[in-house]
């Protein structure tokens, strides 16, 4: 598996999601070949150092980023879904470290610890926005048939990260194998490249039921 790279990963500081350490990932990266491996924990960086110093000592390439739920623009209906935000650089890491804060900084009038769209635009630089699969806007839209509204999504997504943003594709299922053709050609008319991912919450099947309490 030396050729791919998990760009959807979340541990333990994904708090009631993720199971695995930072360090477990990694290790676990190692013994499948990989050479890079990407953290993206929901709104929080937490994990960005350990998971750093892990990455380096082992080897490999740390890929840091964030899983942050956003409200659509405001000229498309009322959602919110989640992106994924990766670090290219300092400037990213600077730009991840200013949405983390913001969302967690005010529980009172934000306990969802959601990212306003017109906040998000004024923090792209250096960073990758990925759709985020089945949590993210894009692929909640298509699901329910409104394929208009989802490239103007797209549309939006594509003018604030211009050449810095993919589609993701995740085939866990056959309905997510049938959404992913869907999804793919909506890309391919607006010119948005596609990435394979999976949602990494735990290292073994056998933690499946774990991670769902």
């Amino acid at each position: 598996m030396t050729g791919f790279t998990h760009l959807h990963t979340h541990s333990y500081y994904s708090f009631l999601e993720g199971l695995p350490a930072p360090g477990e990932l990694v290790q676990a990266s190692v013994e499948n070949g990989m050479r890079a491996l990407a953290l993206t924990d929901r709104v929080s960086l937490s994990g960005a150092i350990e998971f750093y110093t892990a990455s380096k000592t082992a080897g490999i390439q740390p890929i840091i980023g964030l899983q942050v739920p956003v409200t659509s623009p405001l000229e498309i209906q009322p959602l919110v879904g989640d992106l994924v935000l990766l670090a290219q650089d300092l400037a990213g890491w600077r730009s991840l470290c200013r949405i983390s804060s913001t969302v967690q900084t005010n529980p009172v009038n934000n306990p969802n610890q959601v990212l306003r769209f017109s906040l998000l635009a004024e923090e792209t630089d250096g960073l990758l926005c990925l759709t985020a699969g089945s949590q993210g806007c894009f692929d909640q839209l298509v699901s329910m048939n409104q394929t208009d509204t989802a490239q103007r999504y797209l549309e939006h997504l594509t003018d604030i990260f211009p050449n810095q943003l993919y589609v993701e594709l995740q085939r866990r299922t056959p309905l997510e194998a049938t959404l992913s053709r869907q999804l793919s050609s909506l890309a391919a008319q607006t010119s948005v490249p596609v990435v394979a991912t999976n949602q990494v919450y735990y290292l073994d099947d056998n933690q499946a039921g774990l991670q769902k309490l």
